[in-house]
């Protein structure tokens, strides 16, 4: 044994005769540019002949260090030989897999670069028993420099993530610090530690593949995923007590109770060898199903083994039968996933299809994209990176006011025979929909007969709206559509705090929840990104309102209000920017015309172009969101970007973009009397006014932008397209 300290300990464990051990050893003593040691742990007996093989290399390699352990499991192998690590840094691999020769030099110079960094991974490249390629596991950490990821409130875990246990490189310690690995931990005993180690600095994925992993039809990774899925569950439940400064005692004790073949909460088979015979047909699907997503026709041997293990596994059956498909030669994927965004409405006047595009759009940046939409491509979305498809489906016109209905369901239908034939040509990965029946009429279906992820924007939620915001028969169809398309996405993106609780109340798994805000781009609307607050001092106030004209917008709430005011004499001035919807334009000219007693009525223009918006935010000083429902309104961003101050009702995600009051004023829903007292206060005030105006513009500048949107967006659906869980 060389008496110089290593620079990096490798520690790997191995139980029982293993035939990937050689190949794993190769690449890690072949590292080069590091002095290194091989810290394997046996856990349990060895075979007579591969333990003398073992012995014979370690007296010819000084750097391999055996440690023989009584089997307990990969965790307490771990535990016992970090234990062992005499280098300053700890580097992991598993048994079959490999390091790129480059990859403990490349790790290692950043955390000399970076003495605040105390871990560092690399993407990962999962292969098959045979090397055969499954996907590339990349992390969801991009940035140039290493990042602290422990930032998002507890309940939503870590920021970023580390692609594979057997990819890190860590410093030896921070792991003795936080407690090494936790031997409650039988399985995700690497997320635990990550969640702690997370606490005492930064980490950084090395954009490059510097590991590959080979997975085994019996793995822990294929036979113990519902296991790993509870243990993960306990891992961040723990995180979330640690943060919160409450004992973490009982989630350890039911992690601890979490075990393989033990008859406990965790464990509910009737006998460990038909629990035994199930995972092993977990297995063999899991690694048919990944390469059955790649087009690749080697997935139907594995699949064949699935169904002849597991005969009651409709899912394997199906699978099998869509495998017959494929073509005999395996299919080349692209590097780029292919992300499919289907809306109706794209490119209309309509918000919701405004932020599909924009979606579509910042995708496209990263990934091969294919938008769905009832209209014609318009000519701001030729970009020439995303694929158009326009779907022609009847829209019941003739039905009148009775039209929403079939023409909701024809589009869906239409959009879900569109992805089936684009599945032949181009395997699509994830579908990202941008309302609830969409998700549960096209989305979920095709996730069945594809294996490809789900994934729903949630623009609002039929049961956070009042009354007779829809016609009744699209009011029902939300209503079944909405829990369904909860329950079953693989990821829920919600807009504000407000719609994230309406998801969770609805059915969504908290874990695949992810609060993603849309921003804004001041040239949308014809802004200069300088623009400075108004001074409304010598002058009348000036009011704007943005938005359709109904009951759901409070624009009755907002007339009222007004009438008050000219009743009294105050001067001001009142513009209204939107259409009418068809059934309030009676009540609209009844409101409006009991102004006209006091004052000259409001200055209402029906259709104003978006680019043009800005004049209008220019002529204001405050404009007023007196909603009922809104989930993230698309003025307020406007508005901010503008540097105009806001007075707004306390509902859906106007606390949150306003700070709960501190970049604008809140006040109740349906009360004129406070909206009247508000835009009072604003007129007498024109150093609140602008401070408002200033406060808004930095907040919409710094958290409310289509980078950070594009930015969260690529984390969440790369994290869930580089997941090993596939819909078994």
């Amino acid at each position: 044994m060389n008496s110089s300290m290593p620079e990096v300990s490798v520690v790997l464990a191995c139980h029982g005769d293993s035939e990937w051990l050689v190949d794993t050893l190769d690449s890690v003593l072949s590292q080069e540019g590091v002095d290194l040691e091989c810290v394997l742990v046996c856990d349990g007996p060895l075979p007579a002949e591969l333990q003398a093989s073992l012995q014979e290399r370690s007296h010819l390699d000084p750097r391999l260090r055996l440690l023989a352990v009584p089997h307990a499991g990969l965790t307490h192998a771990l535990i016992s030989g970090c234990t062992q690590a005499r280098a300053a840094a700890i580097a992991r691999i598993d048994v079959g897999d490999r390091m790129a020769p480059q990859r403990l030099l490349r790790q290692l110079e950043v955390l000399r670069r970076w003495p605040d960094c105390v871990l560092v991974s690399s993407h990962v490249a999962i292969h098959g028993p045979r090397w055969e390629p499954l996907w590339v596991a990349r992390g969801a950490t991009n940035s140039e420099q290493p990042l602290r990821i422990d930032q998002l409130p507890p309940e939503q875990g870590l920021s970023g993530d580390v692609p594979h246990h057997g990819s890190v490189l860590f410093r030896r310690e921070a792991y003795e610090r936080v407690g090494g690995y936790r031997s409650q931990f039988y399985f995700a005993q690497d997320w635990d530690l990550w969640y702690r180690l997370a606490g005492e600095g930064n980490y950084w994925i090395v954009p490059e593949i510097l590991t590959r992993v080979r997975l085994a039809e019996n793995g822990l990774s294929s036979r113990h995923w519902r296991d790993q899925r509870r243990l993960a569950r306990c891992c961040l439940e723990a995180y979330g007590t640690r943060r919160e400064g409450r004992s973490e005692a009982m989630v350890l004790a039911r992690a601890a109770a979490i075990r393989p073949n033990r008859k406990s909460s965790a464990w509910r088979g009737p006998r460990p060898w038909l629990e035994a015979l199930i995972r092993r047909g977990d297995g063999e699907h899991f690694i048919g199903e990944a390469l059955r997503r790649r087009g690749d026709h080697r997935c139907r041997s594995y699949l064949r083994r699935a169904v002849q293990l597991a005969p009651w596994r409709l899912l394997s059956w199906l699978r099998l039968l869509q495998s017959l498909a494929l073509r005999h030669q395996a299919i080349e994927r692209s590097a780029r996933p292919h992300l499919v965004v289907v809306c109706a409405g794209v490119g209309g006047e309509g918000s919701v299809g405004a932020v599909a595009l924009r979606h579509a759009q910042l995708l496209s940046a990263w990934a091969q994209l294919t938008l769905v939409s009832d209209r014609a491509q318009p000519a701001i979305a030729n970009g020439g990176r995303t694929q158009w498809i326009q779907v022609r489906a009847p829209r019941f016109r003739w039905l009148r006011r009775f039209c929403h209905l079939p023409a909701e369901v024809a589009f869906d239908l239409a959009a879900l025979v569109v992805l089936l034939r684009l599945q032949r040509r181009c395997p699509v990965d994830l579908v990202l929909c941008h309302s609830h029946p969409v998700a549960a009429l096209v989305g979920l279906p095709f996730r069945w007969l594809s294996g490809a992820r789900l994934a729903m924007v949630c623009h609002g939620d039929i049961f956070e709206r009042p009354l007779g915001t829809y016609e009744p028969g699209l009011s029902w169809l939300y209503r079944r559509t909405t829990p369904l398309a909860y329950r079953q996405a693989d990821l829920v993106v919600a807009l504000s705090p407000t719609m994230r609780e309406w998801a969770e109340r609805g059915g969504a798994v908290p874990q695949r929840l992810a609060l993603i805000p849309n921003g804004i781009d001041p040239a949308e609307i014809g802004l200069d990104a300088d623009l400075t607050p108004p001074s409304s001092a010598g002058r009348d106030l000036r009011v704007l309102y943005v938005g359709r004209i109904e009951s759901v917008k409070g624009v009755d709430v907002l007339l009222d209000a007004w009438r008050q005011l000219m009743h009294e004499g105050w001067p001001g001035q009142l513009r209204l920017i939107g259409p009418v919807a068809p059934a309030w334009r009676a009540d609209f000219e009844r409101l409006c015309g009991a102004i006209r007693e006091w004052a000259a009525m409001p200055d209402v223009r029906l259709l104003v172009p978006r680019l043009e918006l800005g004049e209008h935010y220019r002529w204001a000083d405050v404009v007023v969101i007196p909603s009922r429902s809104d989930p993230l309104p698309t003025v307020a961003l406007e508005a901010m970007a503008a540097s105009r101050a806001i007075v707004g009702t306390r509902v859906g995600g106007l606390p949150f973009l306003l700070e709960e009051g501190a970049a604008g004023v809140l006040i109740a829903p349906n009360s004129a009397n406070e909206l009247a007292q508000a835009l009072r206060h604003l007129a007498e005030e024109p150093a609140e006014l602008a401070r408002l105006g200033s406060v808004a513009h930095a907040r919409q500048a710094s958290r409310f932008t289509w980078a950070a949107c594009g930015e969260a967006l690529h984390t969440q659906i790369d994290q869930l397209l580089s997941s090993k869980e596939c819909d078994l």
